[in-house]
């Protein structure tokens, strides 16, 4: 399977960022890279996580209440990506919106 084919490959450069590594490995289309980006995302901490559940019950509020489980993640996502400079394209999503 698709671990014990990446477990016998050689050793890569200790000295290389595992996000970078396995970013490039996910362009390649290895099966494992989404586990392993997903596995790297995990914050060190449940602050940011602790934050997040907190704004997330300002997103399902009594008058949002019937939002899909799906809608709630997108708008929690969105929310916290909103506070990093540059990581959302602006006039591409008004465009969106707008159409």
């Amino acid at each position: 399977d698709a671990l014990d084919e990446w477990l016998a490959d050689p050793v890569v450069s200790t000295n290389l960022d595992p996000i970078a590594y396995w970013t490039g490995m996910q362009a390649a289309g290895h099966p494992l890279s989404s586990m392993a980006l997903d596995f790297l995302s995990i914050p060190g901490t449940s602050t940011d996580v602790e934050r997040s559940f907190s704004k997330g019950g300002l997103t399902v509020s009594r008058f949002r209440h019937s939002l899909s489980d799906e809608s709630t993640r997108y708008l929690s996502v969105v929310g916290m990506w909103h506070k990093i400079p540059g990581i959302i394209p602006r006039d591409s999503v008004i465009a969106l919106f707008n159409e």
